[in-house]
């Protein structure tokens, strides 16, 4: 995108992404300045901007500083941006909401196979309920992987592939969602990543 004049929203469809940082650089002698500004590419709206000053003395540690700079200013802005929109999301189904609710209260108890049972049967009313819950199919997808740490696996090829598929609604439908897409990590971490067969499967859901 160099040297044209874009969308920003654009940009955002293009790259796959929700946020853009995009910059501008100016030279005056061995000095350099550097002016930066994160965008959210699917309102516009300006989230964070600021500027770093330097000199071309050493190039490479004056990229190190820019980059340190730039991730330490934009990752707390950015975490209570997220939390904000999360906040405005609204529930679809706020029985469905309940029902995960009262699956993860099951979970306080670590290592009890009754209550990790109790616990994944909320998810699935949870799914039943509202079946584009990518929360729901996450928590109830990390349930396996608990199941395989545990040895509690009683038919390995019908759960792992229910694992599978509750795996991929997660991605499906929660793409945006960091809830549902860190208890799928949880899952393939621990039941699939550890296979000789390449996951080809989920490289192919994956946006």
């Amino acid at each position: 995108y160099k040297g044209a004049a874009v969308d920003i929203k654009l940009v955002g469809r293009e790259l796959g992404v929700r946020y853009v940082l995009e910059g501008s650089v100016r030279k005056a002698g061995r000095k350099v300045r550097i002016v930066g500004q994160l965008i959210d590419a699917v309102s516009g709206a300006h989230v964070w901007a600021d500027r770093f000053d330097g000199s071309l003395e050493d190039i490479f540690e004056l990229q190190d500083n820019l980059t340190t700079s730039v991730v330490g200013a934009i990752v707390p802005k950015l975490e209570q941006v997220e939390i904000d929109r999360a906040k405005r999301k609204p529930i679809q189904n706020l029985d469905a909401y309940d029902s995960i609710l009262r699956g993860m209260d099951c979970l306080q108890t670590a290592g009890d196979r009754e209550k990790d049972d109790e616990a994944l049967r909320f998810f699935y009313r949870a799914i039943e309920l509202d079946p584009q819950s990518a929360s729901a199919y996450g928590w109830a997808a990390s349930r396996y992987h608990v199941r395989k740490m545990n040895g509690w696996i009683v038919d390995k090829e019908r759960e792992f592939a229910e694992a599978r598929r509750l795996i991929e609604c997660a991605i499906k439908f929660g793409q945006d969602d960091a809830v549902a897409l860190s208890r799928v990590a949880f899952a393939l971490s621990f039941i699939f990543l550890n296979m000789s067969r390449p996951l080809r499967w989920l490289i192919a859901l994956l946006p």
